[in-house]
């Protein structure tokens, strides 16, 4: 699993592949992306 966060001003990008578990729980697998601001829930594109 390759994970990386990148702060770009109150932006976090983070890209990776392999298996990823969000914080409700629910379990992806495959290459994702997401951009959340701090104050935002995350929403992941597969």
């Amino acid at each position: 699993m390759g994970l990386s966060t990148q702060e770009a001003g109150k932006m976090t990008r983070v890209e990776g592949e392999g298996e990823y578990t969000d914080i409700r729980g629910l379990e992806w697998s495959g290459n994702f992306h997401f951009t959340a601001a701090p104050d935002l829930k995350l929403k992941l594109h597969m």
